[in-house]
């Protein structure tokens, strides 16, 4: 029986998320409270998991995660332009304060993920390019356990569509900074062994 396990972490609090603004493509710096998230991350990942890969959104908050947790695994990373956060457009680097405002920030609250973003995308242009990731990595034999360092909008659709369910109005879950969800792979049969687990 095959068995695979990919390993899901949010990268680490960011200076725009510390602000609680959307971020989206803003490449803002991990805070000190998010290198000591990805620290302890990191220690747990080794510890419990190990891993042979790390695949990493270019944004600075994740791909410095990801080398946090490169420095424990000694495994190399490749970086995947899909993994990065919705495009936030007009929004990005905003308030919900501010944009609740809007008459659009209604329609926003009521269905975020089908929601276009002013000058920006939707979250559906972002399940389309996670879920084209995940078909194209799971299809990939040369590695057995992989970590996936990303962004809260990507890594929501690649774990409800492990639950059959991308066409949600919102997640059923929250993902925190650092938090990790593991994925396992039997028979091309997919499990959740833990959800958002934050060491």
């Amino acid at each position: 029986m095959d068995r695979r396990e990919v390993i899901l972490v949010r990268h680490g609090q960011s200076r725009m998320n510390k602000m609680h603004v959307f971020a989206g493509r803003n490449d803002t710096e991990l805070t000190s409270d998010g290198y000591k998230q990805l620290k302890k991350t990191s220690k747990f990942i080794k510890k419990r998991y190990g891993g042979e890969i790390i695949f990493s959104s270019p944004l600075k908050r994740a791909l410095n995660s990801a080398k946090i947790i490169q420095s424990k695994l000694k495994c190399p990373i490749r970086i995947d332009k899909r993994l990065i956060e919705t495009d936030f457009g007009e929004w990005e680097g905003k308030s919900p304060e501010t944009l609740s405002k809007l008459q659009e920030w209604e329609v926003y609250s009521k269905d975020p993920f089908h929601f276009t973003f002013p000058k920006g995308e939707s979250p559906q242009d972002v399940k389309k390019r996670i879920l084209d990731f995940k078909f194209q990595i799971l299809n990939d034999q040369t590695w057995n356990r992989a970590v996936i360092v990303s962004h809260y909008t990507p890594l929501v659709f690649y774990i409800l569509d492990i639950f059959g369910n991308t066409n949600n109005f919102k997640a059923p879950f929250k993902l925190t900074h650092g938090g990790v969800t593991v994925v396992e792979y039997r028979d091309s049969i997919e499990y959740i062994r833990c959800l958002n687990y934050l060491p």
